[in-house]
C-alpha cells in the first residue's frame, strides 16, 4: 500500500482544517469551574476539559478505529480523571481539612460521608480512578490493558455532574 506524498502546503490546509473542525466542535464551557475562586487553578481546568474535548473531536473527525486510538483514548481518560482529581484535592483540602496526599478512595468516602457528594457519583468517580490507573505501562502490560473508546464515554457528564455537586456544597458553605 502506498501512501501519497502531500506537499507542505495541502499538510498545513488539511492540520489547519482539522483544528478548525475540533476546536469548532469543542463546547467552551467558560463556567464550568466558576466555583474555584483560584484563578490559576480553574484557568487549568478549563484548559484540561477544553483538551479533552479535542481529542474526543479529533477521534470522530479522523473516525480512528480499534487500536490505532487507544493511545488517545488514554489521553481523555487521563485528562477526566486529572480533573476530578483536583477538583476532589481542592475540596477536600478547603473544607474537610483533609490532606490532599491522602488516597483518592479515601477522599470519595469523605466527600460521601460529608453530603458533598452522592455514592452514584462516587462510584462513577472510583471507576474512572481504576481505569486511570491501569494505564500505567507495568499495569497495562501485566494485565494486557487496551483502552478502547467506550472506556472514554460519559466522563464529560462525570466532570459535568462533579462540578455540579461541589458548586451546590461550596455555596452552602458560604450562605
Amino acid at each position: 500500500m502506498s501512501i501519497k506524498k502531500y506537499t507542505k502546503k495541502e499538510s498545513r490546509d488539511f492540520g489547519k482544517y482539522l483544528i478548525e473542525k475540533c476546536e469548532g466542535d469543542t463546547p467552551y464551557f467558560n463556567n464550568i469551574f466558576d466555583f474555584i475562586p483560584t484563578e490559576k487553578l480553574r484557568k487549568f481546568l478549563l484548559k484540561s476539559y477544553r483538551e479533552a474535548h479535542f481529542v474526543s473531536n479529533l477521534v470522530n473527525t479522523l473516525e480512528i478505529k480499534y487500536t490505532m486510538a487507544h493511545p488517545l483514548n488514554e489521553i481523555q481518560i487521563l485528562h477526566y480523571a486529572y480533573i476530578c482529581e483536583a477538583l476532589i484535592d481542592f475540596t477536600v483540602e478547603t473544607y474537610l481539612n483533609i490532606n490532599p496526599k491522602t488516597p483518592l478512595l479515601t477522599k470519595t468516602v469523605s466527600l460521601t460521608t460529608n453530603c458533598i457528594i452522592d455514592s452514584n457519583l462516587k462510584n462513577d468517580i472510583d471507576k474512572l480512578w481504576q481505569i486511570r490507573n491501569g494505564i500505567h505501562i507495568n499495569r497495562a502490560v501485566s494485565d494486557e490493558l487496551k483502552f478502547f473508546k467506550k472506556m472514554t464515554q460519559g466522563h464529560d457528564d462525570l466532570v459535568v455532574r462533579l462540578c455540579s455537586s461541589l458548586r451546590n456544597s461550596a455555596n452552602n458553605n458560604v450562605n
